[in-house]
């Protein structure tokens, strides 16, 4: 694959992070103030955020999109290119999936 093929995933990943972004910001009003956000930690006060921290698996999203970004400009291996590319689309959608299945779980629409 050509270098712009691969691009063509990371802005893919990166537009659909803005996307759940967005989301995140938009139904913000309609979450109760402590959303269940980090369930790898033990049940109680621990696994709660406030609402605003629904957009940190978008941005943590960002934050890997660009890292494989820059690993793929400096490798020279074409399967690692195309592995970082399309994990960078791969974290982005399930970024976006837990956004919108902990919003529809504690949202009141």
């Amino acid at each position: 694959m050509k270098t712009s093929q691969l691009e063509k995933y990371f802005y893919a990943g990166c537009i659909f992070s803005f996307l759940s972004l967005v989301f995140a910001l938009i139904v913000r009003k309609t979450l109760p103030p402590q959303i269940p956000l980090f369930y790898g930690l033990p049940q109680g006060e621990e696994q709660l955020s406030t609402s605003l921290g629904l957009t940190l698996p978008s941005a943590f999203s960002f934050v890997i999109i660009f890292i494989n970004y820059l690993l793929v400009r400096f490798l020279k291996n074409d399967f690692l290119k195309k592995a970082l590319s399309v994990s960078s689309l791969i974290v982005s959608v399930l970024a976006g999936i837990t956004t919108v299945k902990i919003a529809f779980l504690v949202g009141h629409f």
